[in-house]
């Protein structure tokens, strides 16, 4: 065989592999796809909107990990704090759809966990 008729049958083939990849990354992709996600107060909020908040998710889930000792209670602003009671509250009541509060809450892809403060996430369908 020449030179070039294996060049030919080798850019065949490349052509080949590379199309089969696509076709596999295409049926791979799914819209509907579930990915972590987590239910965190948004830096807009007025914070006795947020405290407000707070208190309703607290009356409803466990939120020691935020109180005076808790593993989550730094940074100690109301901010913070309404974040790890949304996503709790969230996360307990196995309702996404409900990380609104009165507008105070927004649902993120961004793990907002640090330190020894871990936040447990839920799965949703990301926005495109």
């Amino acid at each position: 065989m020449a030179f070039h008729q294996k060049m030919s049958a080798c850019s065949a083939m490349l052509i080949i592999v590379m199309m089969m990849m696509m076709l596999s990354a295409a049926r791979s992709y799914d819209p509907q796809q579930k990915v972590p996600c987590w239910c965190v107060a948004l830096a807009t909020a007025d914070d006795t909107q947020l405290q407000a908040g707070i208190d309703y998710a607290c009356a409803h889930t466990d939120c020691r990990d935020i109180q005076a000792g808790g593993l989550c209670l730094d940074p100690d602003n109301v901010q913070w704090h309404a974040s790890f009671a949304y996503n709790s509250y969230i996360v307990v009541k196995q309702t996404p759809s409900e990380c609104y509060f009165n507008g105070t809450a927004g649902i993120t892809t961004k793990n907002p966990s640090h330190g020894s403060c871990r936040f447990l996430n839920f799965l949703c369908t990301p926005a495109h």
